[in-house]
C-alpha cells in the first residue's frame, strides 16, 4: 500500500483545519430511532440526542433541510416537558440517558481523539425564544488508570446568538495540562440554561477542528510527506534520510471518523489495500504526536 522512495524536503506547515476526529462533522449521515411512530424520530449517526427522553412530548433533535451545505443540517430545539423548559442536546458518542433532567450522561460522551486544537469550528443558525442563546461546549479528555477516570484536559465554550443565517462559530479551547487527550466530547445545546425558553432552535452544520502544530515533535513537520492523490490505493511517502520506520505509525480513519487502520508505518504494506472513497492518513511519532496530516482520494 505504502511505497518509500527518499528524499530530502522542505514542507512548511503550522496549522490546519480539518474534520477527521470528529464523527459525522457534516451532520449528513442520520440514524432512525427504529421505533414506530409517532416515535420515529432520527439523530446524526455516531451522535446521541435527548430525544429518547423527550419523545412522549416531542422529540429536540430533528433532520433539517435548512443547512449552510450538504443536504442536512442538525435541528435542535428546547421544549416543554411537564412544565418544565428542557433544552435540546446532541452530543458525539454513546452516552446513556438521564431520565431525571431529561438529557444525556454528559461524562460518558466523547469518541477517540488525539490532538491537542486551538479551536473547534463550525456554523450555526439560531431563531432564538426571547432572549435565550444557544451553548456549544467542548471537553478534551484523558483517562486516568489511577482513578479509573476521564480527567477534563481541555475545556471550551461559546455562546450562540440570535442568527438569521448560518454564521461561523469558534469554540477556542483552553489547557490546564500538557498531555494530549485520548477522546473529545461536543456538546450542542438550544438553550443556554441561564437563558433557557421554549421554542428557541438551534441548527449546526460543518463542523471542523482547528490544530496548531507543535513545536516540539520528534519527527519534525517537514520529514515526510504522502502522494500521489487521488491515488490507485498505492500510496507513495517521502521523508529526509535520518526518519526511521521505527519512528513513526500511520492512522487511517474513513469519513465518518472511524479508525481503520492503526500501525507502525513499516507495517502498513501488510494491511489489505483501501477500498476506492474518501479517507484522513495520520502519520504520527513515539509521541503520538502528528507529524503528517492528509486527505486522501482513492479510486
Amino acid at each position: 500500500m505504502f511505497r518509500p522512495l527518499l528524499l530530502a524536503l522542505f514542507l512548511i506547515s503550522t496549522s490546519a483545519i480539518f474534520a477527521q476526529g470528529i464523527p459525522n462533522p457534516n451532520m449528513e449521515q442520520w440514524t432512525g430511532s427504529g421505533k414506530p411512530a409517532p416515535f420515529d424520530w432520527k439523530e446524526p449517526t455516531s451522535w446521541k440526542s435527548n430525544n429518547a427522553v423527550t419523545e412522549f412530548i416531542s422529540a429536540t433533535v430533528t433532520q433539517s433541510t435548512t443547512k449552510k451545505q450538504g443536504a442536512f443540517s442538525c435541528q435542535i430545539r428546547t421544549v416543554n416537558v411537564f412544565g418544565q423548559d428542557v433544552a435540546g442536546v446532541v452530543t458525539n458518542g454513546a452516552p446513556g440517558l438521564d431520565f431525571g433532567s431529561y438529557s444525556v450522561v454528559s461524562a460518558q460522551a466523547g469518541t477517540e481523539f488525539i490532538e491537542r486544537p486551538e479551536s473547534i469550528q463550525g456554523f450555526y443558525q439560531y431563531i432564538a425564544a426571547g432572549a435565550d442563546q444557544g451553548l456549544a461546549v467542548c471537553l478534551l479528555k484523558r483517562w486516568n488508570s489511577g482513578t479509573q477516570t476521564a480527567d477534563t484536559i481541555g475545556y471550551g465554550t461559546a455562546t450562540l446568538s440570535a442568527a438569521g443565517s448560518f454564521v461561523q462559530f469558534t469554540v477556542p479551547i483552553t489547557y490546564s495540562s500538557d498531555e494530549y487527550p485520548d477522546s473529545i466530547a461536543l456538546f450542542f445545546y438550544s438553550s443556554d440554561p441561564a437563558t433557557i425558553q421554549n421554542g428557541s432552535i438551534l441548527r449546526i452544520d460543518q463542523l471542523s477542528v482547528q490544530l496548531t502544530a507543535a513545536v516540539d515533535l520528534e519527527v519534525s513537520e517537514d520529514a515526510i510527506i504522502v502522494f500521489p492523490n487521488p491515488s490507485d490505493g498505492h500510496i507513495r511517502y517521502i521523508f529526509k534520510p535520518n526518519v526511521k520506520f521505527g519512528q513513526l505509525t500511520v492512522q487511517v480513519y474513513n469519513i465518518l471518523g472511524l479508525k481503520l487502520v492503526d500501525c507502525p508505518l513499516q507495517d502498513f504494506d501488510k494491511n489489505p489495500p483501501l477500498s476506492p472513497g474518501n479517507y484522513y492518513l495520520h502519520i504520527r511519532d513515539l509521541q503520538r504526536k502528528t507529524v503528517q496530516k492528509t486527505y486522501i482520494l482513492v479510486q
